[in-house]
């Protein structure tokens, strides 16, 4: 029977103790990776983060300039008022029945002073119309009634440039008034409708009387 020798088992044995000590310096190196990676981690929970940016918020965007308004004139102060609401008188007419080229007189009574009154110019316009137009005739007529004190009786006359057309005449007397300004200023283009002051009618025949 076969015997080691005590060389082949010092070998044998030395090689055992070698192995283990391999063994144990693997298991170090692996703890000591493992430690490491644990150190690793830690520093990165410590390490602070940076601060997330900070959001401005959105300025308003600057609102458009506006235009300037042109410079309107002021309407004149002091505007005269409209008479009562009475309803208007009727105005005589003379003589009520005429010819084509007859004169015709109005007569009636003012409600209200006209003429300069402050910074307002009044006046009170005659226009008269007839139904029965025709070539060669004048179917229209208009005038302007004189200065006036309120209540006063005004007298104004209508005359033909040329004849009348015959047919039956109506008409009306309404007063206006628009603001005087200095020369060189400006001033408002502004005419106010005072209202109806009187009514009439006269007829037209077409033979002479």
């Amino acid at each position: 029977m076969y015997r080691p020798s005590g060389d082949y088992s010092r070998c044998v044995a030395f090689g055992d103790r070698r192995r283990e000590a391999l063994r144990k310096a693997a298991a170090g190196v692996l703890l000591a990776a493992l430690a490491l990676d644990g150190c690793g981690s830690s520093l990165r929970a410590a390490r602070p983060q940076p601060a997330p940016a900070h959001r401005t918020r959105s300025q308003p965007a600057p609102a458009p300039p506006t235009r300037p308004q042109s410079a309107r004139p002021h309407p004149a102060r002091h505007a005269p008022a409209a008479p009562g609401t009475s309803s208007p008188s009727t105005a005589e007419v003379s003589p009520p029945v005429g010819g084509p080229r007859s004169v015709f007189t109005v007569i009636y009574t003012t409600r209200l002073a006209t003429g300069r009154r402050g910074g307002w110019m009044r006046s009170e316009v005659l226009s008269a119309r007839t139904a029965g137009a025709r070539p060669g005739c004048r179917s229209s007529a208009d005038a302007i009634a004189p200065a006036a004190r309120a209540g006063a009786r005004v007298r104004l006359r209508i005359r033909p440039s040329g004849v009348w057309c015959p047919g039956l005449w109506r008409g009306q007397i309404v007063a206006f008034a628009r603001p005087v300004c200095p020369p060189g200023r400006l001033c408002p283009q502004l005419i106010l409708n005072l209202g109806r002051q009187a009514s009439l009618r006269f007829r037209v025949t077409a033979r002479r009387r």
